[in-house]
């Protein structure tokens, strides 16, 4: 049998019609009044309070404010360290050479071909070191045997201790 539908108390009837009339306002653009308001008043802004400088502090105003006005006016120059002269190697043979090695080299290596200069390494390497296997006797059969076996039931009995875990179709959903 089918039950009837029930009918809306008068609080749902009254909360879809609200629903209607701010649903058709939005459809209509006029959603924008929907949005709440603030007319909170605020406080007024908290005045500005400081504390009188310190003797230490008056003087490190001061000694910066000299500081800075002496920048100000172009007077860093006075403080800068004297320019180290410039020098220059005389170009002797020497020099010559080594300044076209040096080119040599930059090109190289401006060009790509800087792999040139990676290390190679030639030391002399010791010999690999030989494979060695014990011999595959009735012995070592037997033990291999006895190993799988001693790891097969552990692996049962693990499986075994661990919780089951209930199926997801075994759910109600």
């Amino acid at each position: 049998s089918l039950a009837a539908p029930l009918q809306d108390t008068p609080e749902v009837q009254e909360a879809k019609e609200q629903f209607h009339a701010a649903f058709e306002t939005a459809r209509e653009g006029k959603h924008v009044a929907l949005a709440p308001v603030n007319n909170d008043i605020q406080a007024a802004q908290i005045p500005n309070a400081y504390l009188d400088d310190i003797e230490p502090v008056v003087k490190a105003k001061a000694d910066f404010q000299i500081a800075f006005d002496t920048a100000e006016a172009g007077g860093l120059k006075h403080m800068q360290a004297e320019p180290v002269a410039a020098f220059y190697i005389a170009k002797t043979e020497e020099v010559a050479a080594a300044e076209d090695q040096f080119m040599k080299e930059f090109m190289t290596a401006e060009k790509g071909e800087h792999v040139k200069y990676a290390p190679v390494n030639n030391d002399i390497q010791a010999p690999q070191i030989a494979n060695s296997y014990i011999p595959y006797t009735q012995e070592v059969v037997d033990a291999a045997d006895q190993f799988m076996t001693y790891y097969g039931e552990a692996k049962l009995k693990a499986l075994a201790a661990t919780p089951a875990v209930e199926a997801a179709t075994s759910c109600c959903w």
